[in-house]
Formats: structure tokens, C-alpha cells, sequence
């Protein structure tokens, strides 16, 4: 399994991702959370880090986005990059809202080709300074995995004789309470 890191180190790694001096961090303990974290807060501010393994879990930034001077592309790459950076590799983004001031973007792992829809992250990014507002990857987390091999379980369409397929995209979702 995935080692144990140290407060110290999930506090500086949430300080790396909210800009929030780590000697400010207080902790605080999310009940509600299925998977073991180190929580911190700071203002209205929080973060929640993975007990095993480090990753981000949980981001809680609220700051001011009054104008738009980013597009919803622009915040996209943002995404993406924050994304990178904090680990999450191989990320499609397979679903995006734009607000007036902000734009939220749902992301999902590609395993060898194969998307994993229920195990999302979705991030907020603010269009007036670029900044991450919200950030959640606690579906991904429980439930990323590698033992796939997308060859297996092969599925077969019947299509009337009127419709071409164009395109299609092998994925794994959870459909009334299955993983299909």
C-alpha cells in the first residue's frame, strides 16, 4: 500500500497548492470522509491531503472573481496543469461548465484507453485571476485503478443498418450501482 507521510509534509504540500503559509495551517478532522486525511483550514481556506500516499483530496479556496479576463480554454489549461502537478496523470476532461466569473471542469483517468468515468476529479478555476477555487478527488482516490486491460470484456453493438458509428469511447461507469 501507499506509505504514511507526516503532517508536516501534507502541510506543506496543501501550502504549495493554496499559496497559505504552512505555519498558519490548523487542523481539523473531516468526520464525513471515507478516506484518511490530514485536514487543514485557515480562514475559509481548507485542504484535505491523503493520509497514505499524499495526494490531494480536497481544495477550499474561495477568493473573489468579479471579472472574466481568462477564457473557459485558458481556464482549462489551467486545470490541466494544477492537475499535473499535483500528480494526477493521464486526465481527460469529459465535462466543463462556464459561469460568468468562473469555469468548472470534470476530469477523468485514461488506463490504457480506457476512461475511468466513476473515478472523477472536478476543479473550479476562477477566469478573473486564474486561480484554483475548488478542487475534489475523493471519487478518484476510492475508486482509480490500473488492472485493466483493454482488450477484455470485449462489448458488441448492435446497431441498426442506418447508423455508422464515428467514434467511440471505451469507458467504465457505475450504472445503477455497478461498475459496468
Amino acid at each position: 500500500g501507499l506509505s504514511k507521510i507526516p503532517i508536516q509534509s501534507a502541510k506543506d504540500f496543501a501550502s504549495l497548492v493554496s499559496g497559505v503559509n504552512s505555519a498558519l495551517w490548523r487542523e481539523y478532522e473531516d468526520t464525513d470522509s471515507p478516506i484518511p486525511l490530514h485536514s487543514f483550514r485557515h480562514g475559509d481556506v481548507r485542504v484535505d491531503i491523503c493520509e497514505n500516499g499524499g495526494m490531494l483530496c480536497r481544495l477550499i479556496n474561495p477568493v473573489k472573481c468579479e471579472t472574466a479576463f481568462y477564457t473557459e480554454s485558458e481556464a482549462e489549461t489551467f486545470a490541466s496543469d494544477f492537475l499535473s502537478e499535483c500528480g494526477f496523470n493521464d486526465m481527460v476532461c469529459t465535462d466543463k461548465s462556464l459561469f460568468e466569473f468562473s469555469s468548472v471542469f470534470v476530469f477523468v483517468p485514461s488506463v490504457n484507453g480506457i476512461l475511468l468515468m466513476n473515478a472523477p476529479v472536478e476543479i473550479a478555476v476562477c477566469l478573473s485571476n486564474g486561480a484554483i477555487t475548488f478542487f475534489d478527488s475523493s471519487e478518484y482516490l476510492r475508486k482509480y485503478r490500473t488492472d485493466i486491460d483493454a482488450m477484455q470484456n470485449e462489448i458488441n453493438i448492435v446497431l441498426p443498418e442506418n447508423l455508422e458509428v464515428r467514434e467511440s469511447v471505451r469507458c467504465i461507469a457505475d450504472i445503477n450501482g455497478k461498475e459496468k
